[in-house]
């Protein structure tokens, strides 16, 4: 009517629709958008002209979709564990877990760096500030049950853990590695900041080297045999020295191939204080198990430096 043109049979055909549907109005042109119901299902239909189907989903799309799907709050957090198996931490929390407020669920994903606990509320979007408090309740009394485990609180990398923990106390790092053959560095470099804290690593993969760069007696090695914890504290106080920094970590085991291949590795510690030791045993391919002891050796020197802060 607006341009004076009779309809033909083509736009005739355009406006007809199917009598299940919705009609949406089509302000651009002359074939109209569709709604389609189906319990609780939605499906549209539009013109394929750009700027017609672009304004259709703007103003007829996305005004029904909120309408019959308001938008809700949803946020979620991670507590990181180790040295804790999936089933053990579920036991510990679960009369906790059975009790969480409504819209609320916990998830358990276990990562090559450990244990990841994933609380998440899901609420109306009006109730959005009670449920970040809600959350943040919840989130600590977890943590408050999984106290002597918790390495981490978050989803950023364990290396930017590292960096917060050694920049905020005014501590220096030095690594002596053996099997994860510099992996524990290259992690650790990976962060930006790192160069603040980390001065460097020895990656003494022969026994030479643990002797004569680090300073591990032989008669040690003797005794007590290359991958032993008295090697591994060994090795954690001779970078020390070497780099002189405030603390040394040190690694040394092997990774045997049986049909599986096993990864045996003790963990060494030393501050201006104390040295210590940690056994870690793995049962996966080489790479995953280099991997997994790096991890460790960072998760278990987070533990021990807040233990002495």
């Amino acid at each position: 009517q607006l341009r004076k043109r009779a309809p033909t049979d083509l736009t005739r055909q355009q406006a007809r629709v199917p009598s299940a549907c919705e009609v949406i109005h089509n302000p651009n042109g002359t074939a109209p958008g569709m709604l389609f119901r189906h319990k609780g299902h939605m499906l549209f239909s539009f013109p394929g002209v750009p700027f017609e189907m672009l304004h259709l989903i703007e103003y007829g799309a996305v005004p029904k979709i909120r309408e019959a799907f308001p938008a809700s709050f949803y946020k979620s957090a991670v507590i990181r564990v180790a040295d804790i198996p999936e089933s053990a931490a579920a036991g510990r929390l679960d009369e906790w877990e059975h009790e969480l407020p409504g819209g609320m669920s916990l998830a358990y994903l276990p990562r090559h760096d450990g244990l990841w606990l994933e609380l998440s509320i899901q609420r109306p979007a009006e109730e959005a500030e009670i449920a970040q408090q809600i959350l943040e309740e919840e989130l600590n009394k977890m943590a408050n049950i999984m106290q002597d485990k918790v390495y981490a609180k978050g989803d950023h990398p364990i290396t930017e853990e590292m960096r917060r923990l050694f920049n905020q106390n005014n501590l220096t790092l030095g690594v002596a590695e053996s099997l994860p053959g510099g992996n524990v560095s290259a992690k650790l470099v990976e962060v930006s900041g790192a160069s603040n804290y980390y001065k460097g690593s020895v990656t003494a993969y022969d026994v030479s080297a643990k002797e004569k760069i680090l300073g591990v007696p032989a008669e040690l090695i003797d005794k007590y045999g290359v991958v032993s914890a008295e090697v591994a504290k060994e090795m954690a106080i001779g970078v020390r020295k070497l780099l002189q920094t405030d603390i040394g970590l040190g690694t040394t085991g092997f990774a045997q191939d049986s049909g599986e291949v096993t990864a045996h590795e003790f963990l060494g510690f030393a501050d201006h204080n104390h040295a210590d030791s940690k056994e870690v045993r793995l049962v996966y391919n080489r790479r995953v198990n280099i991997e997994r002891c790096s991890n460790y050796l960072i998760q278990w020197c987070l533990k021990k430096v807040r233990e002495t802060l």
